[in-house]
């Protein structure tokens, strides 16, 4: 059977993803493996730790938006992740981050960690259809992208949304 035919199964699968460690000395086919380098933290445990062990350090680089500091990352992130929960968005579902590669997306994947929710890029220039079989095959919560005005919005995504009619309000950021 397969992930996409049992949501909750999936789910179950997402967020046990999250807490995946190895035993330190499991053998691989090219001899031992080395210690983890994170130990049995979390990737939402390291990212906090990152993001208060720099704060004032670049985090991104851009041509447009100038730098943008770990501080201001973790910020605009946390942000994201409270935009979620509002929404009933949280750990072990699925979210579509239908943005180009920019600072948004970073902001986004950085958010999806942090909350513990599993996220699918999607390219925005794809055909809708495409989408449409993603949102249907991955049973999405929630769609990330940029509106019109260049802003970040949130969806949640309803069966009407599939169908292209009746598109749910738009939230924004």
């Amino acid at each position: 059977m397969h992930y996409r035919a049992d949501p909750a199964r999936y789910a179950k699968l997402c967020s046990s993803l999250f807490r995946l460690t190895l035993p330190r000395s499991t053998p691989t086919l090219s001899g031992p493996r080395r210690p983890l380098r994170f130990g049995n933290h979390t990737v939402a445990e390291i990212i906090a730790k990152t993001l208060d062990k720099y704060p004032e350090n670049i985090a991104i680089r851009t041509d447009g938006q100038g730098n943008i500091t770990y501080r201001e990352l973790g910020e605009s992130a946390s942000r994201l992740v409270e935009h979620f929960k509002t929404l009933g968005v949280g750990p072990g579902d699925v979210v579509i981050l239908n943005l180009p590669r920019s600072a948004e997306l970073v902001k986004a994947i950085l958010a999806t960690q942090m909350l513990e929710v599993a996220f699918v890029p999607v390219d925005p220039l794809g055909p809708r259809e495409r989408l449409d079989d993603i949102i249907r095959s991955t049973s999405a919560k929630a769609i990330v992208y940029i509106a019109r005005g260049n802003s970040l919005r949130v969806d949640l995504i309803s069966t009407a949304s599939l169908s292209g009619q009746n598109r749910p309000e738009t939230t924004p950021l």
